[in-house]
């Protein structure tokens, strides 16, 4: 049986599109970043091995998104989600 707070950190910016939207957010909306830093400081240990072990695939499916205005690369959203993770 999965806890539940297991299940919410197993999906925790899980996706391609979290990603993108992480990473847009944080680049666009400031009054959030402060927010933002401290959910991924709590789940980083989450995050990373997700990053590590699932980046092939999240770059594949991240290539896939349909976007509009915002076109940043995958390694561009990661650097900003990874800097933000520091602090």
């Amino acid at each position: 049986m999965v806890a539940a707070g297991d299940a919410q950190d197993e999906h925790c910016f899980s996706k391609d599109i979290d990603i993108f939207d992480l990473a847009l957010v944080l680049e666009r909306e400031p009054d959030a970043r402060p927010t933002l830093q401290k959910l991924m400081k709590q789940k980083r240990a989450v995050l990373e091995q997700r990053f590590v072990h699932g980046d092939a695939e999240l770059r594949e499916d991240f290539a896939l998104l349909d976007v509009l205005e915002y076109t940043p690369t995958y390694d561009y959203c990661m650097e900003i989600i990874l800097v933000n993770m520091q602090g």
